[in-house]
């Protein structure tokens, strides 16, 4: 990777499952499972990618059976994803250097936040057990009314913390959550996977790691993170 240094970012963003932690989720199995669930009222899905399908389905059921059924139907699936989430925590790890560096970001005052489609209550749960510094703005599934690669997470921390997208970093797992950070106008993409992403489209510089521990450490060691 090209050596470069970079303006210290003003904000940073972060994705939650497998970019900070790893959630021990059969998340096959829970597709199945809600793909049983919503064939018996005669709609189908593999849910895949899971919360996308979700968002469209009940939007579905929204114009074919009231926005009132809708609603009660996406809060039993809140709960059934909630449970696997949770048990996840419990069983999951968090992802090497993660605490090192969001206590970097709180002591050089760069708010931080973290925007996801899984619940804050997961979140909140694995910085309590981990330790991991509190002042973080959690923005889950519960405070969107549309989920990535919808931008409205973004926005809320950009908003709260009286930031401009260009100032601000966002380092994920994913083709969504590049997307997502794309869509926002954010200053710089890094995205943590040991797979080969391909993207179509790059309108922002998109920068690739294999751990969120090589992340750090270059960041360290280059930019004076």
């Amino acid at each position: 990777m090209e050596k470069q240094k970079y303006i210290k970012p003003r904000g940073v963003i972060f994705d939650f499952d497998e970019t900070l932690f790893f959630l021990a989720v059969d998340w096959d199995e829970l597709k199945r499972s809600l793909s049983k669930k919503f064939a018996a009222l005669g709609y189908f899905s593999t849910f895949t990618p899971l919360f996308m399908e979700i968002e469209s389905v009940l939007g579905q059921i929204s114009r074919d059976m009231g926005i009132s059924y809708s609603k009660k139907l996406r809060q039993e699936i809140n709960e059934i994803i909630l449970k696997v989430e949770l048990e996840g925590a419990d069983k999951g790890k968090s992802a090497l250097c993660s605490k090192e560096i969001l206590e970097h970001l709180e002591l050089s005052k760069v708010p931080v936040g973290i925007v996801s489609s899984n619940s804050e209550e997961v979140i909140r749960r694995v910085i309590k057990k981990y330790k991991w510094p509190s002042r973080v703005t959690i923005i889950g599934r519960e405070s969107v009314a549309r989920l990535k690669p919808n931008i409205e997470g973004v926005k809320i921390f950009l908003k709260k913390n009286h930031l401009e997208s260009r100032e601000v970093w966002g380092v994920g797992n994913s083709k969504n959550d590049y997307y997502t950070y794309q869509k926002a106008s954010l200053s710089k993409i890094f995205i943590i996977s040991k797979s080969n992403i391909h993207f179509r489209e790059q309108k922002i510089k998109l920068y690739k790691y294999k751990t969120l521990e090589g992340f750090y450490r270059k960041f360290q060691e280059n930019h004076g993170l």
